[in-house]
């Protein structure tokens, strides 16, 4: 199996960005069944050593270009295309098929776009804000028995 891949992303300024890549996944396979095969079964295989051979020879290429757009603080849009191309050539001996060295092909396209938009990161900041400004008030128990056992401390010294 063969994997190769390239990519390249740049980030234009602040507020746009893009990648392209290409990914090539390659398979060459031949499956022997050689000598040793049942003889109840040899009559069916009359070619030798390698009485079965299986060729499936394939690949996939996939071209990938997307680019993100920060529309505000609190907003992304994504856009993209992908192309991809697959091939399998098959061959059998012997075949009991009329259908022998045959090549499928599949090629696949997509446009695509996401919107993503975050809500609550400004309430939660400042959630967390007014919260460690003000530590005494806290409602979590593990936060008030670690305080009066620190106030104790103080206290015993």
């Amino acid at each position: 199996m063969l994997v190769e891949a390239i990519r390249y992303t740049d980030q234009v300024n602040d507020k746009v960005s893009f990648t392209l890549a290409y990914q090539h996944v390659g398979s060459r396979r031949r499956n022997y069944n050689g000598d040793r095969i049942d003889p109840k079964f040899a009559a069916f295989y009359p070619f030798g050593d390698f009485a079965f051979v299986s060729v499936n020879n394939g690949g996939t290429d996939t071209f990938d270009a997307r680019s993100n757009f920060r529309l505000g603080r609190h907003h992304l849009a994504t856009a993209g295309f992908e192309y991809e191309h697959e091939s399998i050539f098959q061959s059998s001996l012997p075949s009991f098929s009329a259908f022998n060295n045959t090549t499928d092909t599949q090629r696949t396209l997509a446009i695509f776009g996401q919107d993503q938009i975050f809500m609550l990161s400004d309430s939660i900041a400042d959630f967390g804000r007014s919260a460690a400004g003000r530590p005494s008030e806290s409602t979590r128990p593990i936060d008030r028995i670690l305080e009066s056992s620190e106030s104790e401390e103080l206290v015993d010294r």
